[in-house]
């Protein structure tokens, strides 16, 4: 009789490739590989200059991971700001410092294009104190990123008690749909936004702004910004961000540009409805 002996190790290697995820080039599995490990908390400061009659601001924000799966993530954002008193008011009031307030947003990012790319959604509440008044609005978000273009989507409601009759003022609602493209050189990129503004007094108006951004490195970047409508006028804007927690490039899993993996990773920008808007203000308010 004879022996027949099979040997097991070709089949246990080819298992083994079979389950053991790839991390090269574009055939990512992304159903089998972890790609939102490298997110992280994130910190961020931006300092805002305008012009003399509109108002310069501070803002420091934390970006919050709250439940990571192998291709999305929901997260906590949280902006604190404070806001000076504009240039040509200087004498009018014993105080420098105009308002300050808060805006937080719960968002969800899932990635799609094997990493390539991803989507997102957000919602959030948003206050502004202003010379001892109270002003709230509710704020929703849509983002798509790739690494050729970023499409972002806000919009915003007052609540509570939106005017007060001795200021003069009330909150607007703004709806702003946002595009930004990179440029022939990978530093600089630009940005055109058209928004609707909505003020119960004041009437509506539609609005256009253009940005041009000039990023350092991953942790800077600098950004001029232009914009105009009927019921604000034009502003302009030069911003200064910096990230002090950006992801480095040998934690981003292979195949994810490093275009998708920083956004996906950081905190949602202002896209001109977080910093609550009051009518009659300067619309360049940065991102």
């Amino acid at each position: 009789m004879k022996l027949i002996y099979i040997s097991w190790a070709p089949l246990a290697i080819g298992i083994a490739s079979l389950s053991t995820p790839s991390f090269g080039g574009d055939n990512l599995d992304i159903e089998t590989i972890n790609k939102t490990n490298f997110v992280k908390p994130a910190e961020m400061i931006k300092i805002t200059v305008t012009t003399p009659n509109s108002s310069n601001r501070i803002e420091a924000n934390h970006f919050q991971p709250v439940n990571k799966t192998k291709k999305s993530l929901t997260f906590f954002d949280n902006t604190i700001f404070i806001k000076a008193r504009p240039l040509n008011e200087a004498g009018e009031s014993n105080s420098e410092l105009q308002s300050w307030g808060n805006t937080l947003r719960l968002g969800h990012r899932s990635l799609i294009n094997e990493g390539k790319s991803y989507i997102g959604f957000n919602a959030g509440y948003d206050n502004t104190f202003k010379d001892s008044y109270y002003y709230q609005q509710l704020g929703i978000g849509f983002e798509f990123i790739h690494p050729g273009i970023t499409v972002l989507a806000t919009g915003n409601y007052p609540i509570g008690k939106s005017s007060y009759k001795s200021p003069g003022q009330e909150v607007e609602s703004t709806f702003n749909l946002q595009a930004s493209v990179p440029l022939w050189d990978s530093n600089f990129s630009i940005t055109t936004r058209i928004y609707y503004i909505v003020e119960n007094q004041g009437g509506s108006a539609p609005g256009g702004l253009g940005e041009l951004t000039y990023s350092f490195n991953s942790k800077c970047s600098l950004t001029y910004t232009v914009s105009n409508d009927r019921l604000s006028g034009t502003g302009y804007v030069l911003q200064l961000k910096y990230l002090f927690n950006p992801p480095n490039k040998n934690e981003i899993p292979s195949g994810m540009p490093y275009g998708t993996a920083l956004p996906f990773s950081q905190a949602l920008g202002n896209t001109g409805s977080r910093i609550i808007r009051l009518s009659g203000s300067v619309p360049a308010y940065g991102n």
